[in-house]
């Protein structure tokens, strides 16, 4: 662990605040969504998603339509320092401007809306499910790193019983 216990959880309670602020915001961005479905993805899109919350970006690149929202509480102090959250920004939908499959987020130049919708409609399912778990596991912590050091310790008298040339050449290695 980087950080004490008390500091990672702070870390992972900042993440599950973004993804909660993006998932409050979905609803007001399908409504744009709406009002751009057929017109050209340009600056205007960004601008009206910048309306609804300033830390959100519309971002066209390569092949990449993505709607991203920038993380503006990313740190805690631990006493000494700063710790920093991994993330910049969530990712609320990230499609292929052309695709060969039938899923373009841009079809004749204009937004495809219905399939933006239906995927930012996804968004807010499995956001909602992943904040669940997330939360439940951090309450359910102590054993989670209790079950971590069991399997740790396992591994480690597994491989001093071994010798290395069996692992090398076996490959009996535990992949982090």
């Amino acid at each position: 662990m980087k950080y004490s216990k008390e500091i990672t959880i702070k870390l992972i309670e900042l993440e599950i605040a973004a993804k909660e602020k993006s998932l409050g915001l979905t609803d007001q961005i399908i409504t744009v969504v709406r009002k751009f479905d057929g017109k050209v993805a340009n600056k205007r899109f960004d601008t009206a998603l910048k309306g609804i919350d300033p830390s959100l970006r519309f971002v066209m690149e390569w092949n990449s339509f993505k709607i991203e929202m920038m993380i503006e509480n990313r740190m805690t102090h631990t006493g000494t320092h700063t710790a920093y959250i991994e993330n910049f920004d969530v990712t609320i939908i990230h499609g292929s401007i052309s695709s060969a499959y039938g899923d373009s987020m841009i079809v004749n130049n204009g937004i495809n809306g219905p399939l933006l919708i239906n995927g930012l409609e996804k968004y807010k399912t499995e956001t909602k499910e992943y904040i669940k778990i997330l939360k439940k596991q951090v309450a359910e912590i102590d054993g989670i790193l209790e079950d971590y050091q069991e399997i740790k310790k396992t591994e480690e008298d597994f491989k001093s019983r071994i010798n290395y040339m069996i692992q090398y050449y076996f490959e009996l290695d535990f992949k982090r």
